[in-house]
């Protein structure tokens, strides 16, 4: 006579799924990290295109580019805020990847902590006495 052995089999661990919050704030996080590089593009192409030949060609270039940029960086915080907003919202998800939204928070903090810097570096300079 044989016996039929079994081995009781735990069910299969569910499998966390992406978490649609966390990924749209990895994406707007990361557009806000191109948000300076892109409006320092666009403030050289317009320094180079003086169609008027009145200011001087490579200060006007680069002063023009710099200014966007600066205003560019002062700028990403806001979509960066928004990021890192659905960052740690997309934490309390249940059942979903917790890496999109941690990824999210780590990309997102950064470039608002840069542009609060930078827009207090701003008004701290202008409030300077001359």
């Amino acid at each position: 006579m044989t016996y039929a052995l079994t081995i009781p089999v735990p069910p299969p661990a569910p499998v966390r799924r992406a978490n649609p919050l966390g990924v749209t704030g990895l994406v707007i996080a990361l557009l806000a990290w191109l948000t300076p590089v892109v409006l320092f593009a666009v403030g050289f192409a317009i320094g180079a295109n003086d169609p008027t030949g009145l200011v001087g060609a490579e200060g006007f270039r680069w002063l023009t580019a710099f200014g966007f940029a600066a205003f560019g960086i002062a700028l990403a915080g806001l979509p960066a805020l928004v990021g890192l907003g659905l960052g740690i919202g997309s934490l309390f998800v249940k059942g979903r990847s917790r890496v999109a939204a941690i990824l999210a928070i780590c990309f997102g903090g950064i470039p608002v902590l840069v542009s609060v810097g930078a827009v207090a570096s701003f008004l701290l300079a202008s409030a300077a006495p001359q």
